[in-house]
């Protein structure tokens, strides 16, 4: 029924449309929060991801958002073994074979208000991998 008076019944409308940025992230966390942001640096091989209780070989490099280095490493991971931080086994289930990808972690699905001092992660941190 268009908008009367301004657009008639039936008008063809033509818009300009400028995209002025974008986030090349996407957020993975389960309920959408922000928590875990992925962007992807090499797409991987085919389209499968790992699913629950899949043994995954992969090396990881986690830093602190000052650019610590807090780990830089291969690791076995088990899909629902909780071995890693949650965020960083969602980040890795979330991924093909062959993909590279960096992921930023809120604290809530990383080390939390305890931090680790083992690793030299301080309390609320974000983690980056």
């Amino acid at each position: 029924s268009g908008s009367p008076p301004k657009i008639p019944p039936n008008a063809t409308l033509i818009f300009e449309v400028e995209l002025l940025s974008f986030k090349n992230e996407k957020d993975i966390s389960k309920d959408r929060d922000g928590g875990i942001l992925k962007k992807v640096l090499e797409e991987g091989k085919e389209w499968q991801t790992p699913n629950y209780e899949a043994k995954c070989q992969v090396h990881v490099t986690g830093k602190l958002e000052n650019g610590t280095v807090i780990e830089d490493k291969d690791l076995e991971v088990i899909i629902g073994d909780e071995m890693v931080v949650p965020g960083l086994e969602k980040a890795i289930e979330s991924m093909k074979q062959g993909e590279r990808a960096s992921f930023k972690i809120a604290p809530k699905y990383a080390y939390g208000a305890a931090g680790n001092s083992a690793l030299g992660v301080p309390p609320n941190s974000t983690l980056l991998y």
